[in-house]
């Protein structure tokens, strides 16, 4: 169980988390990947609406019910919709926080979801006013982490369709994007396959972040949601 990957019951938490340590972050990746796999069912049990603010309610609540279910408490963190970042005009649509805190803080993890689904907006994951990888590789969400997470609710399709969709538009926009301010030419933009879970798929990318002329790591999950 995932759970032997740990030294205790849970994560210590700092006065200052401006700073996560790679263990934690590593510890509650490997919660989110045990997690995921949960949620088709939770949402064929409790999925009342195909929007994305509403599924990512969803998706949080099946998070934290999976942090519940495990005695005395799997980390001292909780999921939350739509947490603040300093410095940011902008919120991603998921936060992981420390459940205990002294000072004020930073979501230790951030998370963009995006719907992927028969529409003129699916390129939205990529680019485009919301489009969640644009607003990584652009310092508007986790412009201090060097790692963070999306989420793509698959709604027609499957997980090869997309991922096939998404790195598509990642080449054309490497080879026709003219915007100054942003650049899609290095490598390892596209998404390559970590590992399958049930009814999902996760991919990993590395992307250039040019305000920072930094990368940043994305791990992506896209879940079946059909």
């Amino acid at each position: 169980m995932i759970r032997d990957i740990q030294q205790s019951n849970s994560i210590p938490v700092s006065d200052s988390l401006s700073v996560q340590s790679s263990q934690e972050i590593e510890i509650i990746f490997k919660f989110i990947d045990f997690s995921i796999s949960k949620f088709y069912d939770y949402y064929l049990e409790y999925g009342d609406s195909e929007m994305e603010d509403r599924i990512s309610d969803l998706l949080v609540s099946c998070f934290n019910e999976q942090l519940v279910l495990f005695k005395n408490g799997f980390l001292s963190v909780i999921f939350k919709n739509k947490p603040t970042e300093a410095g940011s005009t902008r919120q991603p649509d998921i936060g992981v926080e420390p459940k205990q805190i002294k000072k004020p803080f930073k979501p230790i993890i951030v998370l963009e979801a995006k719907r992927l689904y028969d529409s003129s907006h699916s390129h939205e994951y990529v680019y485009g006013n919301t489009g969640g990888i644009e607003r990584f590789k652009r310092c508007l969400h986790a412009v201090d982490d060097n790692i963070c997470g999306m989420i793509g609710y698959i709604q027609v399709q499957d997980s090869n369709y997309w991922f096939a969709k998404v790195n598509d538009w990642i080449g054309g926009l490497a080879e026709e994007n003219t915007d100054e301010t942003i650049d899609w030419t290095c490598e390892n933009e596209k998404l390559i396959p970590v590992n399958s879970f049930m009814n999902g798929q996760k991919y990993s990318s590395l992307n250039h972040r040019k305000p920072k002329d930094d990368f940043i790591r994305i791990l992506h999950y896209f879940v079946k949601l059909t």
